[in-house]
């Protein structure tokens, strides 16, 4: 395996460990992106150089509401494969700090996988931290926890852009790139957003948003449901790159704050057109249905370890062979759920109706209480 280049000199940064983003893109989210998602790069035929090369450009993105982050590390793996899993080409995605603090919010209690795989959460601190990565770039997604709590009445509607990308942009001389992801909506559709569900969530679990769903009883019933992601077809169609020198014509000493927020306001305005026209072109079809069965026949071997059932299960024997070093591979087949199981049989939790999220909320407390932690459930 390739060990990674010892540059960053960051604990934030130093978290990213790229042998196991390279396993973890082979052998758990390729799969997923080709089988059930069916994700689609559109305009990403060549790696974005960088303008300033002591800084990395700055990708922005929508979020989709109401969802895990499927979108963004579908997104990561994608390019990842496209460009052969290089060092050099990586993305460092700032994640919201709910993500990194909230077990619950850790897919299927995973320890740091997210930042393993690159993510850092997103602070202002450590936004400042990630603009000296000598290799990459840096992804946010500039809604912030507004972009994935906005419910499914407000799909494709950017929320308030965070500013934090102009200052940095200015301040680093570095351009914006901008992609629409589409179809992500639909990941989790006709999740609505409700106030009191988000108190309630908030108070009793810590979440930071409750969907209003018509999947909320099944939640209960069956844990799995609550990481579980419709099969849209997702699409990231890159759009416009924003040079740092466009931003303003104004100098150093007079972009005051609302100079920061003016640029701001119109540079969200460009990137809501540029979703609207990526919208109207790619998103007709937010299912596909016809590629889905296509895809459903050709991959029946490693049934259903595809489907959100079976994820709990992908993702931990991914996980569990990794940490014991068995060369990382993991069986791809639906024969071989038995033996997960008998491997890792407290992965039943995630099937067992209501009862099943006493130890799942006892693992979320433990990780919540003890973030860096690594050890297994």
């Amino acid at each position: 395996m390739t060990s990674v280049p010892q540059i960053d000199q960051h604990p934030v940064l130093d978290q990213f460990d790229l042998d196991i983003s390279i396993a973890f893109t082979k052998q758990v989210m390729n799969l997923l992106n080709d089988v059930y998602f069916r994700s689609r790069l559109i305009g990403f035929d060549t790696w974005e150089e960088r303008n300033n090369p002591d800084a990395p450009l700055i990708f922005v993105s929508n979020h989709s509401g109401m969802a895990m982050p499927w979108d963004a590390v579908s997104f990561i793996a994608m390019l990842f494969r496209k460009f052969d899993y290089e060092y050099d080409k990586t993305l460092r995605t700032l994640i919201t700090p709910y993500f990194t603090r909230v077990g619950l919010m850790s897919l299927y209690q995973i320890p740091n996988v997210l930042t393993r795989s690159g993510g850092i959460e997103a602070t202002m601190k450590n936004f400042e931290a990630s603009m000296s990565i000598k290799e990459g770039h840096v992804l946010i997604y500039p809604e912030g926890l507004r972009g994935i709590g906005k419910g499914f009445e407000h799909r494709y509607e950017l929320q308030r852009v965070s500013s934090s990308i102009v200052r940095m942009a200015l301040k680093y001389k570095t351009d914006i790139v901008h992609f629409a992801s589409i179809n992500a909506e639909y990941i989790h559709p006709f999740a609505f957003k409700s106030e009191w569900l988000n108190r309630v969530g908030k108070r009793l679990i810590g979440l930071p948003f409750l969907p209003l769903t018509i999947l909320l009883p099944l939640i209960l019933i069956q844990p799995w449901v609550f990481y579980m992601a419709f099969p849209a077809n997702l699409t990231f169609v890159r759009k416009s790159r924003i040079k740092w020198q466009e931003l303003t014509d104004l100098p150093k000493e007079e972009i005051d704050e609302n100079v920061i927020k003016s640029i701001r306001d119109r540079l969200q305005q460009q990137l809501q057109q540029e979703l609207n026209e990526a919208e109207e072109v790619y998103g007709r079809s937010p299912f596909g249905w016809r590629s889905f069965w296509r895809q459903l026949k050709r991959s029946y071997r490693s049934f259903p370890l595809w489907l959100p059932i079976g994820w709990p299960l992908l993702f931990w024997e991914f996980q569990r062979a990794y940490t014991s070093k068995e060369d990382g591979e993991i069986k791809l087949t639906g024969l071989s759920i038995l033996s997960i199981l008998s491997k890792q049989p407290w992965l039943l939790a995630y099937y067992i109706p209501i009862l099943g999220w006493i130890p799942i909320l006892f693992w979320s407390n433990r990780m919540s209480s003890s973030p860096t932690s690594a050890k297994k459930p």
